[in-house]
């Protein structure tokens, strides 16, 4: 039964899409990733092909493909998959409502797209800092909780860097800004953009759509000086009527292609 869950780890997203879906003699492709060939041996899958920019074409054996790309342009002829697959991708695809377009397209019709993703950008901590070296040092969001809740919504760079660096290296809180507001890894969807995108899509149902607001990891933020916190706190004012879309981190999507 689908339902919403944390996108914890590729290990864990696929075995819930394995358990809601039969996918035995199966084409399928992977949106961003290229998951351990041992996750879906055993399923009896006909296909698996893997696009991410990060990949190298290859042909890793008779069932598997890795193929270096971008959602936005398949290089599959159309209704050729019978299930798409996502794991913590969806947040970074840039132009994600022409994207989904071209993932549906290389769906056969009745075939089911499955993403499980996060933390999306209006999240409490869809800061999403990840990889961010400094001083040999990588930060993560899920180790360094240097940014509290929506704090990338309310301020600006400038304003989030004099905040930060009331308490931490400047240096970082530098880094740690410039990444927020500048890195092109983040497409800087909201749950609200999601939802209209996917609702908006003529050529598909949905199946499911949630979003999970546990963190799955402990989360500890320093006591920053901060000089606009007014600021911070008509921004909660404002957004109380939606406040519970803006507490969702991770997001689970599925749709079924008509």
């Amino acid at each position: 039964m689908l339902r919403e869950s944390l996108a914890l780890s590729e290990q864990a997203v696929f075995n819930d899409f394995a358990d809601n879906f039969d996918i035995r003699g199966k084409d399928i492709l992977e949106i961003g990733g290229c998951l351990p060939f041992e996750y879906f041996e055993k399923h009896g899958v006909k296909s698996w092909s893997a696009i991410d920019p990060r990949n190298r074409d290859e042909k890793i054996n008779e069932i598997y493909t890795s193929v270096n790309g971008y959602a936005q342009l398949i290089l599959f002829e159309d209704e050729h998959f019978d299930y798409l697959f996502s794991c913590n991708a969806f947040q970074h695809i840039q132009c994600f409502d022409a994207a989904l377009n071209e993932m549906l397209r290389v769906l056969k019709p009745g075939g089911v797209l499955y993403a499980n993703f996060g933390p999306i950008w209006s999240s409490p901590d869809g800061s999403h800092i990840e990889n961010v070296f400094y001083k040999g040092k990588a930060y993560n969001f899920w180790d360094d909780s240097y940014i509290p809740d929506w704090y990338h919504l309310v301020y600006s760079c400038r304003e989030l860097y004099e905040i930060l660096s009331s308490k931490i290296d400047c240096g970082l809180a530098k880094a740690l800004s410039e990444f927020v507001y500048l890195n092109d890894w983040l497409n800087r969807l909201e749950f609200k953009d999601y939802k209209k995108i996917v609702e908006s899509c003529p050529s598909s149902e949905i199946i499911f759509f949630g979003g999970a607001k546990e963190f799955g990891y402990q989360r500890i933020i320093k006591d920053y000086i901060n000089n606009y916190k007014s600021k911070y706190n008509n921004w909660i004012s404002q957004k109380q009527d939606v406040l519970d879309d803006y507490k969702c981190r991770d997001l689970k999507i599925c749709l079924r292609k008509k």
